[in-house]
């Protein structure tokens, strides 16, 4: 969930609860402006999302091996019980994507494949590699060569400022 001020922030604990219900995680992640999504929209940013959900429940943060772009917090399995009347056999656990923290980028190990056979490293830079050509042909020497490449000039840090936003729409990039 994508919460937005104004559009969908009350919703937060719905969602939240909709995934302890269901027991499937929940990712709340900041709005993220580039060229194509600035203006009127404002997101909120993690302290806001936690704000929001710490009215509820007490949250703590999930201490693991980093995988990923996602800060996880736990709710204690007890909290849930007492608040929800759910019962889990383990804490609930919930990601906040917070592209906003400096933190963020030392963690993303991900990669994007667009439509159009682009490789995307990085969301916040306009480079991609085109693997396209490679894939219609099936030269998998080439795609993993392609792919090689695409991982070992991913950018330790995004060009996220107001000046150096990627100029590709989120739709253009694909998931």
């Amino acid at each position: 969930m994508v919460p937005l001020k104004g559009i969908n922030a009350e919703e937060i604990l719905s969602i939240l609860e909709y995934g302890i219900k269901r027991d499937i995680m929940v990712r709340f992640i900041e709005y993220m402006e580039n060229s194509h999504a600035k203006g009127e929209i404002a997101g909120l940013k993690l302290a806001e999302i936690l704000t929001e959900i710490q009215a509820k429940y007490r949250t703590q943060l999930f201490e693991k091996e980093i995988i990923g772009p996602a800060t996880l917090f736990k709710i204690p399995q007890q909290e849930i019980k007492s608040k929800l009347g759910v019962e889990l056999n383990r804490d609930y656990v919930f990601g906040v994507i917070a592209p906003h923290n400096d933190d963020f980028c030392k963690t993303c190990n991900r990669i994007r494949l667009s439509s159009e056979g682009k490789l995307i490293p990085c969301l916040y830079h306009n480079n991609a590699i085109d693997i396209k050509e490679a894939m219609l042909q099936g030269n998998t020497q080439e795609i993993l060569s392609r792919l090689k490449l695409c991982i070992e000039t991913k950018p330790e840090k995004n060009d996220w400022n107001e000046n150096a936003v990627s100029q590709r729409a989120f739709y253009q990039t694909g998931g």
